[in-house]
């Protein structure tokens, strides 16, 4: 009966791992291609960029509460315009707009009639996008100055991309040797540059939140009087924690100016440093097929191809386990705590991975050493009056709201597990397995996390208040589940001999 059981096992994780890498290529291709938009956003920067000195605006829907859609135009604006963000501009505020303004190519004729009638001419067009101005001296030509030299932006984001890369494997106690475990690990690397470097930086989060606040601050000498609280500056989220912003700022001062593909190269490097992470000292194919999966799983793909944050939160959560293996102290969950310098969420998982799986003796410790980091930026946005983009705290959860991302998670562990690599499926096979070999509850407890997690980020997601609430939902919980199972996927591992 265990040899049938044992066989089951490793059936379906060879056919989870052909899921997970059928989903990978298919969706790589995509990222290969260039597709529809990073040449989309390439157009709202071009037109921007012909836009001279003084005030800009862009032409939304909505300009209080900007839709996914505007937000990434309004970003990829402010991308090109540097020190002086664009302003939102709603249809029935264009008599008293700025004198230019960034407008879609065609939209439509009555936006056009009144266009006319306040005075604007459109003096430059391209595929998407459109720039119209009420004077000829609003116009420029040339490109605004700044840009890093191709090498010297290459050595910048490659320098900084290597010295994270040793450095979480170092704080880790993670040693690496010339063997098959590293090759993959290039290899991932390799995969994953392929797919950032056949475009430039999307909006909103690359343009904006991380490498466009980075741009920012080093154009502007530090940062802006008003960044906290003035609403001119709220698209780059400036409560959010400033982990990637950072290493973005480094490999743009490194580099000499900024650059808009090289700075990409961080992502694959945090998705190749969590595979080594996740196959530290295994000698099983079956944990090395689980890694896999995770790393270049669609989410993983589109985090990576969009410079998101959340690699570089798992790659923190995964070595902090890692050197508490080694060593249960303090340091060790300092470093997990460090995922709440990248992501809000991050600090939910590291201060629940602690109270799950650090030593019963220095519970409350290591639980205060794993939320010391992300709480203190916090406590410091709010003392600053910067908070969060689209969320009400103090209104509550809409129940509504939470049912709809409840029921989104829940279609994540089953239709859609192969979006993001089976990761909630792994665990829980290395964890039947090992209760089928007699292991204790106990082994069952990073997965007890994992859920806790993502239920309680479902909680919070419902305290948003963003007229575009099924579209956040759609692109938050699967990188917000990814992130939850890695501690799961750390401590329990994958292979068919038992949960390690």
């Amino acid at each position: 009966m265990k040899d049938v059981v044992k066989g089951a096992v490793v059936v379906i994780g060879l056919l989870l791992a052909a899921w997970c890498a059928w989903a990978a290529v298919t969706h790589g291709l995509k990222w290969r291609k260039a597709g529809y938009e990073a040449c989309y956003v390439a157009s709202w920067r071009d037109a921007a960029g012909h836009a001279r000195g003084g005030d800009v605006g862009v032409l939304c829907s909505d300009a209080q509460h900007l839709s996914p859609v505007d937000r990434s135009r309004l970003i990829s604006v402010n991308w090109e315009l540097g020190t002086r963000p664009a302003r939102p501009v709603a249809t029935e505020e264009i008599s008293g707009a700025p004198a230019a303004l960034v407008v879609s190519k065609s939209p439509g004729e009555k936006v056009e009639r009144e266009l006319d009638a306040a005075g604007y001419e459109r003096v430059f067009c391209n595929e998407m996008a459109a720039l119209w101005c009420r004077s000829a001296t609003a116009v420029r030509t040339g490109t605004p100055s700044g840009e890093a030299c191709p090498w010297g932006a290459l050595v910048g984001a490659a320098g900084v991309a290597a010295l994270m890369a040793f450095g979480l494997l170092a704080a880790s106690s993670c040693r690496l040797r010339l063997d098959w475990r590293l090759l993959l690990a290039v290899s991932v690397f390799a995969v994953l540059t392929s797919s950032v470097l056949s475009h430039r930086l999307l909006a909103p989060n690359g343009l904006g939140v991380y490498a466009g606040k980075a741009r920012l601050f080093l154009e502007a000498g530090g940062i802006p009087a008003g960044f906290w609280s003035d609403p001119a500056y709220a698209p780059y989220q400036p409560s959010y924690p400033p982990g990637l912003t950072a290493l973005a700022w480094l490999a743009f001062a490194l580099g000499g100016g900024w650059s808009d593909v090289f700075v990409q190269l961080l992502s694959p490097a945090a998705m190749a440093v969590l595979f080594c992470l996740l196959t530290k000292n295994t000698r099983s194919w079956l944990q090395t097929v689980a890694a896999l999966a995770v790393v270049l799983c669609p989410v993983a793909q589109t985090m990576t191809a969009g410079l998101y944050a959340e690699p570089f939160a798992a790659a923190c959560l995964a070595a902090g386990l890692r050197r508490a293996e080694v060593r249960d102290g303090t340091r060790a969950w300092l470093l997990v705590g460090c995922a709440g310098l990248f992501r809000h969420e991050g600090l939910l998982v590291a201060g629940l991975t602690a109270i799950f799986l650090s030593g019963r003796a220095r519970r409350w410790r290591a639980t205060a050493a794993a939320v010391m980091p992300g709480l203190v930026w916090e406590l410091a946005m709010h003392a600053v009056g910067a908070g969060p983009y689209d969320f009400d705290w103090m209104g509550g959860p809409s129940c509504a709201r939470m049912v709809e991302a409840g029921l989104m998670a829940l279609a994540l562990a089953g239709t859609s597990a192969c979006r993001i690599g089976c990761v909630v499926i792994w665990p829980v096979l290395a964890a039947a397995d090992s209760f089928r070999n007699g292991g204790r509850v106990a082994n069952g407890l990073p997965i007890l996390s994992a859920v806790l997690a993502v239920l309680t980020g479902v909680v919070l997601l419902s305290c948003s208040v963003s007229g575009s609430y099924s579209t956040i939902v759609f692109a938050n919980i699967p990188r917000f589940a990814w992130l939850a199972f890695i501690p799961a996927l750390v401590r329990c591992g994958v292979h068919p001999k038992g949960a390690t």
